[in-house]
């Protein structure tokens, strides 16, 4: 499964404290595969984790989402305000997630590719929390899988096969999920995440995302907004930061 978090992250340079943080989560994790780990969210509101995660954010780019924010904006008005706000928010549990603008881009062969944008301010939080549980997640991914870790990401797979291809492994099975995103239920998923954090207010926020409406704009130019997902009881949004860690994480439930 070449589904990766580690490209998205190639570019970051976590603090110091920061990087020593996921250091220790990662030993913690591979030392005790049951162990379950708290107080995180208190992690994420830390403003180096912040800070770090909007240079993240900034770096990965992207356009705006519902609230129609852009980069520039934040930064015309100031990036220390807008963390300012973000951690305030987050801390006194305030924070409430936004619809997600959802945007459909033509392919070749009259097909479709929808994606799908969170406001920038959700972008940044959601980072935050792949730079406190990613480390965890990624102690439990197999050797042979590939997805969370930088070191670890699709280019490291691709070399992987090549270097199998020269010692005369010429066979390969290859498997598409079609859909993934939208099939993957929420309870089971909420089930995995508790295995390794306990934390109710981390796991609450991650659910917030996954219950986010999807605001659209069809083809009269009429805007709607769409519950779908919470309707449902499943379904992650493609082009959410934090969708990959979680596909990831149900994946490797499925397959073993």
């Amino acid at each position: 499964m070449l589904q990766n978090l580690g490209d998205s992250q190639m570019n970051l340079r976590p603090s110091h404290r920061v990087r020593k943080l996921q250091e220790s989560q990662h030993a913690r994790a591979m030392d005790s595969p049951d162990h379950r780990f708290h107080a995180l969210y208190e992690q994420v509101c830390q403003r180096d984790v912040l800070e770090t995660a909007w240079h993240q954010c900034r770096i990965n780019g992207g356009g705006p989402g519902v609230d129609g924010q852009t980069f520039a904006d934040i930064e015309n008005s100031g990036v220390d305000n807008f963390l300012d706000e973000l951690e305030d928010e987050l801390a006194s549990l305030r924070y409430q997630a936004t619809a997600v603008r959802r945007v459909d881009m033509p392919r070749p062969g009259g097909k479709i590719r929808r994606v799908h944008l969170p406001t920038i301010r959700d972008r940044v939080v959601q980072l935050a929390v792949l730079l406190i549980v990613g480390p965890i997640f990624e102690a439990d991914l197999p050797p042979e899988k590939y997805a969370y870790e930088t070191e670890k990401g699709s280019l490291a797979a691709i070399r992987h096969v090549q270097r199998l291809v020269k010692t005369g492994r010429t066979e390969m099975d290859e498997l598409e999920l079609s859909q993934y995103f939208d099939s993957i239920p929420h309870d089971s998923l909420m089930e995995l995440l508790a295995r390794r954090i306990n934390d109710r207010h981390l796991l609450q926020l991650i659910k917030t995302w996954m219950l986010a409406p999807v605001e659209y704009t069809d083809a009269r130019g009429r805007v709607s907004r769409s519950t779908r997902n919470r309707d449902r009881g499943r379904g992650c949004v493609l082009g959410a930061p934090i969708s990959p860690l979680l596909v990831n994480l149900y994946v490797r439930r499925t397959r073993k």
